[in-house]
């Protein structure tokens, strides 16, 4: 195709980006949530995590052949078919968001990393080759490097810039706050280690969170001291899918650089969802909790159950204002712990309509135990449908299950 055709391709998609995103629906849509984050709650939020999904957008969709502008299309309209189809509380950019790229070194010891298709050739899978195998291990070891690209990025904003610019203002972004450290421990380790030194090497699970503490605030700094540590209380994802708008934190605009105590970290620990409360509280929460207490707001957790150790947590990391509830955790009992003091935000289980899967009476039993329990405890709500990588190629599904949820939490 003609580069100037793929040009106008995307201009068009971007000129309806911009109009859907200055409705008056959609100001509203951002003002509800941000009444949600700030504890103001006027009713419970519903989003739709769209990005995985691979049949969401099919590549027969997609007319752009250059590699480049094919991916821009890609994000364009699946933003796009978000804002038009899925009738959740998803709120339309108004700009196109550029992260700053981080190069970062490695452990001292390389993670190789083997990656699996799936039959619909989505590389979901993966298998690391763990290199540290015994606490004999641990010298090797060194602490990690952070270096900004400002070429690589830079260059990716001008040539957005040039293309969209005009229509939806690109602005360099600071990312994902992630202080998550336990994926890193697993990755460096493996599970088998991670439950057993558990138990047989604490002093090595200890050396290693330290160390995984230290690499992660080095990362922060680093973003910091270099000036692109930026607000993220517009952003669509501040932690497990959920939104950061609020009034809580403030909010310069553009591309201001900001401290760590004014934005929203994520921090979790899925890989000790294993663990004993007693244990996590012990070896896991200190150097995580050191680090999340840092930041303006925090969201925790993502898979992990948490109603067993919530007090332990939120006591750890008091400036929590939202906290996942997956399908691991006991909804009603976690709703009682967290009251009127965060967001509960609810992941449904994705297994009942993933894939070819039609509605169950299980979607329904789950939102109802939801809508009873936020009731009786006064808990601002999310729900955000997360962990869905195909719908069967059946997309007006997503938002069959939007429509009852609301009318179930309504």
């Amino acid at each position: 195709m003609d580069p100037a055709a793929e040009r106008s391709i995307l201009r068009d998609l971007a000129r309806r980006q911009a109009e859907l995103a200055g409705e008056p629906a959609n100001r509203e849509r951002r003002d509800l949530w941000t009444r949600l984050k700030d504890l103001d709650p006027v009713r419970p939020m519903i989003l739709l995590e769209v990005w995985p999904i691979e049949d969401f957008v099919r590549p027969g969709e997609l007319l752009c052949e250059t590699p480049a502008l094919r991916s821009v299309e890609y994000g364009l309209r699946m933003t796009l078919r978000h804002a038009l189809e899925m009738g959740d509380d998803f709120v339309v950019p108004d700009r196109f968001k550029v992260d700053w790229i981080v190069r970062s070194g490695d452990y001292g010891e390389g993670l190789d990393v083997e990656r699996r298709a799936n039959a619909d050739t989505a590389a979901i899978g993966y298998h690391f080759d763990h290199p540290i195998r015994s606490p004999e291990d641990l010298h090797r070891l060194r602490p990690r490097t952070h270096r900004i690209d400002r070429a690589a990025s830079l260059a990716r904003r001008d040539f957005l810039q040039d293309l969209l610019g005009d229509l939806l203002p690109v602005e360099m972004s600071g990312g994902l706050y992630h202080l998550g450290t336990t994926s890193e421990l697993f990755k460096l380790i493996g599970n088998e280690n991670l439950m057993v030194w558990s138990l047989d090497e604490p002093d090595a699970i200890r050396f290693l969170m330290d160390y995984l503490y230290e690499d992660r605030a080095a990362y922060i700094r680093t973003l910091e001291e270099e000036g692109v540590l930026t607000s993220n209380v517009r952003h669509n994802f501040v932690g497990s899918g959920s939104p950061g708008y609020t009034t809580s934190l403030p909010d310069p605009g553009g591309e201001v650089p900001v401290r760590f105590d004014q934005v929203w970290a994520w921090t979790e620990a899925q890989e000790t969802e294993g663990m004993s409360p007693d244990t996590f509280r012990e070896l896991f929460l200190p150097p995580m909790a050191r680090l999340a207490r840092q930041a303006g707001l925090v969201y925790y957790g993502c898979c992990e159950r948490v109603d067993d150790r919530w007090e332990e947590i939120l006591s750890a990391i008091p400036n929590i204002r939202a906290v996942s509830c997956s399908p691991w955790t006991r909804t009603e009992r976690l709703a009682e712990q967290v009251g009127s003091r965060c967001v509960l935000s609810r992941k449904p289980t994705p297994t009942f309509i993933s894939g070819a899967n039609e509605w169950t009476e299980d979607v329904d039993r789950e939102m109802q135990v939801l809508a009873d329990a936020a009731a009786r405890y006064g808990c601002p709500v999310e729900v955000i449908f997360r962990d869905l990588y195909t719908v069967g190629g059946d997309v007006p599904k997503l938002r069959r299950w939007t429509d009852r949820v609301r009318a179930i939490l309504s």
